[in-house]
C-alpha cells in the first residue's frame, strides 16, 4: 500500500494522532482496518485529511475499510466532518466503510446529528494480519 509512507510520515510528525492501517486476516488486499488514536479536533482533523484520503485511494474498488475509533478520545465538528467525508469518498470510489468500536459519546453525537444511520457500525473490528 503506497499510503504506508504517508501514514509513517504523519505518525512521525504527529504522534498525538497516530494512524495504523492493517490488512484483515484472510482477506489480503480486499479489507483493511484503519485505526485512529488521539483527539480529532480542528487542527488534528485538518492534518489527518490527506492521510485518510491516501489510505482510501490505496483501497481497491470493491474492498472494505473498517474505521476503528476506539482510540479516539475527543472529536470536534471538524472531526465529524472528516469521518463523514471519508464515507462519501469511499462511496464514490466503491469502497465500503464500516465504523467499529465507536465510543459512546461519539455515537451519541453522530446520532443527534442524524448521521449515524448513514454508516454501517459494528462492535468489533475484524482480526488483522499479524494479530494473535
Amino acid at each position: 500500500m503506497e499510503a504506508e509512507a504517508i501514514v509513517a510520515h504523519h505518525n512521525a510528525r504527529h504522534p498525538e494522532t497516530r494512524v495504523e492501517v492493517r490488512g484483515v486476516a484472510g482477506a489480503p488486499g480486499s479489507a483493511f482496518v484503519l485505526r485512529l488514536f488521539g483527539d480529532l479536533d480542528m487542527k488534528r482533523s485538518t492534518d489527518l485529511g490527506p492521510v485518510l484520503e491516501a489510505v482510501l485511494a490505496a483501497c481497491p474498488r470493491g474492498s472494505s475499510l473498517y474505521l476503528d475509533l476506539a482510540g479516539v478520545s475527543y472529536i470536534s465538528s471538524t472531526g465529524i466532518g472528516l469521518v463523514t467525508a471519508l464515507l462519501t469518498r469511499g462511496q464514490e470510489r466503491g469502497v465500503g466503510l464500516t465504523l467499529v468500536r465507536v465510543p459512546q459519546k461519539m455515537s451519541v453525537i453522530l446520532s443527534t446529528l442524524g448521521l449515524l444511520s448513514f454508516f454501517r457500525v459494528e462492535q468489533e473490528a475484524p482480526q488483522t494480519e499479524g494479530e494473535p
